[in-house]
């Protein structure tokens, strides 16, 4: 139902498997949260994913309420406060570290972002939110540090994982997105 915009009756399924599975409930929560943030329904949207992370604080819950607080609500300090009480086992899960680089892109702390980005043994960072190289957020963080060389290097790295990955899937439009960005950052805004 979510998919044809029929989103009332999408909840109301989704508030019925809460009833019928209870111990499903973080992440039925989560699919509803995924269905107000698609929809602009931010009020909801943070009552559900708030309700997930407490019932299970999961790389998906944590996640989505730091972006929901980062895109709906601008507030970049609560989202670092949500990420700091990550529990250990999900905190090295790709999709927590490139929402963690993310936050403190926002809160302007590049050498925070860096640190981040160490603790992810993988050049690329493939999940349903972002795909890309994780040298894109340190070319980011190396500008707002000033070091512009040092985020030329990072950038023309990330571009060569972009170009190989194109080799292997042509097709794929979220690679050429990333070769765009790249693109720019790098001054080629004509190739871009």
């Amino acid at each position: 139902y979510d998919g044809d915009g029929r989103v009332e009756e999408a909840i109301k399924l989704y508030d019925r498997v809460l009833e019928l599975d209870p111990a499903g409930a973080p992440l039925t929560q989560y699919v509803r949260f995924l269905t107000f943030f698609h929809y602009g329904r931010f009020a909801e949207a943070e009552r559900a994913i708030r309700r997930s992370v407490e019932l299970e604080p999961s790389a998906n819950s944590c996640a989505g309420l730091v972006m929901l607080l980062l895109t709906a609500k601008g507030d970049r300090e609560e989202a670092a406060r949500v990420l700091a009480a990550v529990p250990a086992a999900v905190r090295n899960e790709p999709r927590i570290i490139w929402v963690e680089a993310t936050t403190h892109l926002h809160r302007r702390d590049p050498e925070a972002v860096l640190r981040v980005l160490s603790r992810l043994s993988a050049d690329y960072i493939q999940d349903n939110w972002f795909s890309g190289p994780k040298a894109y957020f340190a070319g980011i963080a190396h500008t707002e540090a000033g070091r512009h060389e040092a985020a030329r290097v990072e950038w023309q790295s990330a571009l060569a994982i972009v170009d190989a990955s194109l080799k292997e899937t042509p097709g794929s439009w979220f690679s050429h997105l990333n070769r765009g960005q790249l693109l720019a950052w790098l001054g080629q805004t004509d190739e871009a």
